[in-house]
Formats: C-alpha cells, structure tokens, sequence
C-alpha cells in the first residue's frame, strides 16, 4: 500500500505549474516582441511612402528587424533620402546606418553608422547649397509620448 502524504503530491503540481507559468509568459514576450517588430517594420514602409506621396525620394534597403529577445534592431543599406520641404529641399545619404530600440524603451532609438554620411540643404532663394560631409554618426533620438 503506498500512502502519499499531500505534502508529496503539492510539490510536483507546483512544480508543473511553475513551468506552465514560465512557458506562458515566454510565449507572451515573444508574442509581444514580433508585434513590436512587425509595427515598427510597417511604421518604416509606411513613413517612406508618405513621404514619397508628399513628392520627396526614399529609398533604402533593409534587413527587417532583428535582435530577438533584447533588442528591435533595423539595418539600413544605401540610405538616400531627398525631402522637399516648404521652399527647401534636404538631402541626406549614407552607405548604411544601423538603429537600435530596447523592448522595454520603445521611445529611444541608438543610431550609428560607420559609413560616411552626407547632408545637403538648398532653399528656393540659394544660387548653391550647403553640404557638409561627416565621417560616421553615433546617437539617440529620443520621442515624447505623442511621436513628436
């Protein structure tokens, strides 16, 4: 006759809904992440289509988001971006930049960019242009609570 005390039975069940429990919340962070990701991926596509909309010129190649579990990170090649502003138009090129994002600070982004990077600015009313070329880039960008 084998005589289990409850004591014996309590530790396997909590054991096996420990595990439950971690296994649920691991699905849940994933399920979080790769939401995270596919927004910020459609947030890219559709900045850059509004912005061609609006009569500006992007055009870049990207490797998705990666960096899963710490990290949302983008990887842009041959970014080329001409803006036409209200009686300006700026032009900003590289040969890559990369962005970064933390999934608990999703209002940073930490660029950088090894690649040469060059920024050209000309106002309707200039005979010339304003260049200004700059051997790599590193920094955050920072967004208040509304996207601004």
């Amino acid at each position: 006759m084998h005589n289990r005390s409850p004591r014996n039975r309590a530790i396997p069940m909590l054991a096996t809904a420990g595990l439950v429990l971690l296994i649920a919340l691991a699905g849940g962070y994933y399920a979080y992440w790769r939401y995270v990701a596919q927004e910020l991926e459609s947030g890219i596509d559709r900045w850059a289509a509004d912005q061609r909309a609006h009569g500006s010129e992007v055009a870049f190649v990207s490797d998705g988001i990666s960096g899963f579990p710490f990290a949302f990170k983008a990887r842009f090649h041959q970014p080329d971006v001409k803006l036409r502003l209200s009686g300006a138009v700026l032009e900003w090129s590289s040969g890559f930049l990369a962005a970064e994002m933390s999934p608990w600070d999703l209002r940073t982004v930490r660029i950088s960019s090894p690649a040469q990077q060059v920024l050209r600015f000309q106002t309707q009313q200039q005979t010339g242009q304003w260049r200004m070329i700059v051997a790599a880039v590193s920094g955050k960008i920072r967004f208040a609570g509304n996207g601004g």
